[in-house]
């Protein structure tokens, strides 16, 4: 069985562009299929304060694994590119972090993880990524697309495409092709 998930992924520190790409793979490599990517959005931190600002791009992911397995595949994929393990009281800089905000329509609270990501309709870099590659996926929470989300989040943030970047150039796989441009 394969399992459609929406994940959305940033840093902003060290070369933000080059461990997104290292994410691309290792998600590609360990978690599934990636039949989407969004294009690379910059923004300022969400929760703290920090001179260095994030890039952020939303991931459409098939992927065989159930939420929890598939979690623990995430984070070993971040401390591999450098997140220190554990979570801490608050927010922080980071070379690259990795959220599960949608598996199927499935709703779940565990001690560990809760689907939908509970603060997604809060983030506006959570949101236009998403936007991009699945507007009119349906929040199994809200009953309204994840574009009406966007248009009624209270977060007013700068959230900035940098046009003319791609997380798949220059990755080695000639198959970035026949990725879908949106969730179905």
């Amino acid at each position: 069985t394969q399992y459609c998930t929406l994940l959305v992924m940033g840093g902003n520190l060290g070369n933000r562009l080059h461990f997104m790409q290292r994410t691309l793979e290792g998600v590609r490599a360990r978690l599934g299929s990636v039949a989407a990517v969004s294009g690379v959005y910059e923004t300022a931190p969400w929760g703290f304060d920090s001179d260095n600002p994030f890039y952020n791009a939303a991931l459409w992911l098939q992927t065989p694994f159930l939420p929890a397995v598939l979690l623990a595949k995430i984070a070993c994929i971040e401390e591999e590119l450098g997140r220190k393990p554990g979570k801490t009281a608050s927010y922080s800089d980071r070379t690259i972090d990795i959220d599960l905000i949608y598996f199927e329509d499935w709703q779940l609270c565990t001690e560990h993880l809760q689907l939908p990501h509970p603060r997604r309709a809060e983030r506006r870099f959570v949101l236009m990524p998403l936007a991009e590659i699945a507007a009119h996926f349906v929040d199994p929470q809200w009953h309204i697309s994840i574009a009406q989300l966007l248009e009624n989040t209270p977060d007013t943030s700068k959230v900035k495409k940098l046009e003319g970047l791609s997380l798949t150039d220059g990755l080695a796989d000639p198959n970035w092709s026949t990725l879908k441009k949106s969730f179905p």
